[in-house]
């Protein structure tokens, strides 16, 4: 949730107990005074990437797709949890995961 806007290029979210700041770059803007690295937003995959932990993992998803971001890949069954492989519409890219799957009926004694 947006909690703040500084200035119209920077938005501060609210993702539970972490507060986040985006800045909005243009591609082909300097990244950084210290080297001649530009901007760009074609499909990457970072070292460090965020895996947020969701109670609604349908919702979730939904929400990503409609502000532009990407399901790239999506596994219900393969695991522990649901997870999303996704990337935001600059092709950054981070995981959504759901809560443990309850035990089934037939499971249980």
């Amino acid at each position: 949730m947006e909690t703040a806007r500084p200035f119209p290029t920077m938005a501060i979210l609210d993702a539970n107990n972490v507060s986040v700041c985006m800045h909005a770059k243009r591609a082909g803007s300097k990244s950084s005074s210290a080297g001649t690295e530009q901007r760009h937003y074609e499909r990457h995959w970072t070292p460090v990437h965020l895996d947020l932990h969701v109670h609604d993992f349908d919702a979730a998803l939904d929400r990503v797709r409609a502000h532009g971001g990407a399901i790239e890949n999506e596994y219900r069954t393969q695991g522990p949890m649901p997870a999303a492989f996704c990337s935001d519409p600059f092709g950054n890219g981070f995981c959504v995961i759901g809560e443990r799957a309850a035990a089934s009926a037939a499971t249980q004694p």
